[in-house]
């Protein structure tokens, strides 16, 4: 048998770390969030600059997990100690744009002017879906809700039309798909380019069918396309491409909403238009739906017999 180890000794003072080292190595995110949310700031300002000035792995790891901790400090009005973070070049993590569209209006500015000063780009994708600062999201578009704010980042800049890393959704598509018609107004208005953000079919997606007549009309007078085949552009292709993909039209007939295919052909959307999956047209087209279908009127839009004039959808 093995023999048994000695039992502790409480009585011991516990181990101390050595006096050159400020912080243990394990827990850091820990320690820094308890000490950020209840110690004083000079002392947290005082620690994280000797932190950030060690060499070696102690101070490289201080590097990996203090962005991490910026949109606590935005979220608890720390701008100092998020200004000591940029000014020593700590990398400037995405939730930190995203906690700064959260603020109020003013802090919201002051925070955002910050992070652009030290090197956030204002059109740079927050993610791999998620388009730049100006469309701020967590669940619901953040930035996209209060026009001052929208109308401050364009005067800074933001492009609507900038898309995220790996698909084109763009501010504006984001827009047209859930919020207020002023703010889209306010974004068609500084959208330069025509094909921009697949927006008839962001349009097709409002929860609400009337909006979402009213949208296509509004796209329609700005000249957006309405018979682009979703996901076709080089970005998005790569991570979309063995996907069937459809003209608004097309999804507008295979979801059953008949109005807003009704508005599509009176404004000369093709009824002939199949998917594409893989370089390839596949399955049905939208008239081959609609004829499936069975409906009275259905069957006069597969013909093509329908005709709407401006917005006397109902």
């Amino acid at each position: 048998m093995y023999p048994r180890p000695p039992p502790p000794n409480f009585s011991q003072e516990p181990a101390q770390p050595p006096p050159d080292t400020p912080f243990p190595p394990f827990g850091l995110y820990d320690i820094f969030l308890e000490n950020i949310q209840f110690d004083r700031e000079d002392g947290v300002h005082e620690s994280i600059h000797d932190l950030l000035h060690l060499p070696g792995p102690l101070g490289n790891k201080a590097r990996r997990i203090l962005p991490h901790l910026m949109p606590v400090m935005i979220r608890l009005d720390k701008f100092s100690l998020l200004n000591l973070l940029l000014q020593n070049d700590v990398v400037i993590a995405p939730e930190a744009v995203r906690a700064a569209a959260e603020q109020p209006l003013e802090e919201a500015k002051m925070y955002l002017e910050l992070l652009f000063t030290h090197g956030w780009d204002i059109n740079k994708a927050v993610g791999a879906t998620e388009p730049p600062v100006l469309r701020q999201l967590k669940v619901h578009s953040v930035a996209l809700k209060r026009p001052r704010l929208v109308q401050w980042l364009l005067a800074k800049g933001a492009d609507p039309n900038a898309s995220c890393e790996q698909m084109d959704i763009t501010s504006l598509s984001v827009a047209v798909h859930q919020q207020n018609f002023q703010v889209v107004e306010l974004l068609l208005q500084h959208a330069e380019h025509r094909h921009n953000g697949y927006l008839v079919h962001s349009a097709l997606q409002r929860a609400n069918e009337a909006e979402a007549l009213e949208m296509l009309h509004r796209l329609h007078r700005y000249r957006k396309p309405i018979d682009e085949i979703q996901w076709q552009d080089e970005k998005s292709l790569v991570h979309r491409g063995p996907f069937s993909c459809g003209t608004p039209l097309y999804w507008a007939c295979r979801w059953s909403k008949w109005r807003f295919a009704l508005a599509l052909v009176g404004l000369g959307a093709d009824l002939d238009q199949a998917c594409v999956k893989d370089g390839r047209f596949v399955g049905q087209t939208p008239r081959d739906i609609l004829v499936e279908h069975g409906a009275a009127f259905a069957a006069e839009l597969a013909q093509g017999l329908c005709f709407v004039e401006g917005n006397a959808l109902s």
